[in-house]
């Protein structure tokens, strides 16, 4: 009599089914770096943008400096103005892969823009806030929360702003 062997047997299957599941956690394991540096550099990149802002709206002769961060396609790009808002002088995407930014407890929104611009007089943080152009986002006051945080993966940093003296502290969540 003959045998008919079509198909797997059971032992097979759950060997092919051990292989996948090794390479699946070992593909998962050699991600998370790639993700955790995701929102390493975009705090970086937006804290060193924030002080650029700052710092020349101290000393150059623009009266108006402003940082722009937009969500766009999950990634975030920010934007760098002087004079009359409309001369962009640098843009950057703050990471080359997704990353999620929170404003003061609030997700920033596809297509959002999040407005910063400091005093000329004192460097403090004169607005803060999601709005359609700079004249309309919110003017930061002492008890603002200037809190913006990064997320990629399960790694979160974050961004404190004090709003009387515009000092940005960065510091892993």
């Amino acid at each position: 009599m003959k045998k008919n062997n079509k198909g797997f047997t059971l032992l097979e299957l759950i060997v092919i089914v051990a292989i996948i599941a090794v390479i699946s956690g070992l593909a998962a394991v050699s991600l998370f770096p790639i993700l955790s540096t995701a929102a390493k550099q975009a705090a970086t990149s937006a804290k060193a943008m924030i002080y650029q802002c700052k710092t020349d709206c101290m000393a150059k002769d623009p009266d108006k400096t402003c940082l722009v961060l937009e969500n766009t396609e999950g990634r975030i790009l920010a934007t760098y103005y002087e004079g009359d808002l409309t001369t962009e002088v640098s843009s950057e995407k703050l990471s080359k892969h997704k990353v999620s930014l929170t404003y003061g407890g609030t997700t920033l929104q596809e297509g959002e823009k999040l407005f910063l611009n400091f005093d000329k007089s004192t460097g403090s943080l004169h607005h803060f806030g999601v709005a359609d152009a700079l004249e309309n986002a919110a003017v930061a006051v002492a008890d603002t929360n200037c809190l913006i945080t990064l997320t990629s993966g399960s790694t979160t940093y974050e961004l404190q702003l004090d709003p009387v003296t515009g000092v940005c502290k960065l510091k892993k969540q």
